[in-house]
């Protein structure tokens, strides 16, 4: 008697498994139906008469004028049918990844052959995994930010070996809490024009040379550099148009002071440094056409700032007066004055106290 129950449960249920079956088969149908009637549904929009070419041009131009770029690509790509045919045949739009909740291997892959551009923040212990794929394509890499939330040695090291390979293409590179000090990334990017690095230890020393550097910005307070190390980088990039210096500099001094002639050089931004290293890293600098001038030091006595006056003043009486925009405040504290010190300038470069 149990025999024939359990045999009969078997037929049972196989015949349910059979019931199931034909019913998700035409639940897919319908599905498959619905879809249809949708895509004919979206068609009758008057956007659908549009060109594809058109359509392309659109998207591009929403895509140049977005910020972040990340999730457009899949916003694009999700709203009917042929809006992601068109986004999946414009390669450019998955060619900026700038948030690590997407797929990166597909932006890779659909970008096909076009430089890329990374730009990841708030890279912590858990979200390295992307990195790996991100260095697989070093060779089309244009733009690269990298921000550093986790201050485990090994792990960055593990990751400066894989960013070792040349970087033909690099015009922009940004690099944020490396404790450890880079490898000679300039070498690898002979294109490079925008290096920026906060919280980032670097071996100066072995600062190569960077021929199309154009914009270089520093912000390492815990890492400073002695200002003959700071002269040589700067003598390693005489295209520099754009120098920004935050609590990048100490009073140590290791060599000989070098001066170093920035001739193309247009804006000058220096903040939270001493008085007296100021003075010393100016009086090291020729410029001749900078157009934007910002000091911003503190710990300072009035001859102090007179130096500082002094060489800013030799800028504002050269023959071409190309200076436009100046701005200097520094803090006095010589036992004497107490305050805030600052400088402006009107159009015809008069000094205002």
């Amino acid at each position: 008697m149990n025999e024939g129950f359990i045999a009969q449960s078997h037929l049972s249920n196989n015949r349910n498994d059979e019931a199931r079956q034909e019913i998700d088969e035409e639940i897919t149908l319908l599905e498959k139906h619905l879809l249809g009637l949708r895509a004919a549904r979206n068609a009758l929009a008057p956007i659908y008469d549009l060109p594809t070419e058109v359509m392309t041009t659109i998207f591009l131009l929403v895509f140049y004028s977005s910020t972040p770029k990340g999730h457009l690509s899949l916003v694009l790509s999700w709203v009917s049918q042929r809006w992601r045919e068109i986004a999946l045949g414009i390669p450019t739009l998955w060619t900026v990844v700038d948030t690590v909740k997407v797929d990166i291997p597909s932006y890779i892959t659909r970008s096909h052959h076009n430089p890329l551009s990374f730009i990841l923040p708030k890279l912590n212990a858990e979200r390295m995994y992307c990195v790996p794929q991100v260095l697989k394509e070093q060779e089309r890499i244009e733009h690269l930010d990298l921000r550093l939330h986790w201050r485990i040695e090994e792990e960055q090291v593990a990751f400066f070996k894989e960013f070792c390979n040349p970087i033909p293409v690099m015009k922009t590179l940004t690099l944020f809490g490396f404790r450890i000090p880079a490898p000679p990334f300039h070498q690898l990017a002979p294109c490079l024009t925008h290096l920026t690095l906060y919280e980032c230890a670097t071996h100066w020393p072995t600062f190569p040379s960077c021929p199309e550097l154009t914009s270089l910005t520093i912000t390492t307070p815990s890492t400073s550099m002695p200002i003959d190390h700071c002269l040589n980088v700067l003598q390693l990039a005489p295209k520099l148009r754009t120098l920004n210096l935050r609590e990048a500099l100490h009073t140590t001094i290791f060599g000989p002071l070098v001066p170093v002639d920035l001739l193309d050089l247009q804006d000058l931004s220096i903040s939270g440094e001493r008085g007296d290293v100021l003075v010393v890293l100016l009086q090291n600098l020729v410029f001749a056409k900078v157009t934007s001038v910002v000091i911003k030091a503190s710990h300072n006595s009035e001859p102090i700032q007179s130096a500082i006056l002094e060489k800013v003043q030799i800028a504002i009486d050269s023959p071409n007066k190309p200076i436009t925009s100046l701005h200097v405040a520094t803090n006095i504290n010589d036992g004497f004055h107490q305050g805030n010190f600052f400088i402006l300038i009107d159009d015809n470069l008069n000094i205002f106290w």
